[in-house]
């Protein structure tokens, strides 16, 4: 069960990372820093 919840948490936070990422992309992008 526990190596059920390791891949989950891998999983959660390679998607929290990969959408921070599109995010700082996207604010850099349109220069757009605090919106």
């Amino acid at each position: 069960m526990s190596t059920i919840f390791r891949l989950l948490l891998r999983v959660v936070f390679a998607v929290v990372l990969i959408s921070g990422v599109i995010a700082l992309w996207e604010a850099f992008k349109t220069g757009n820093w605090f919106s």
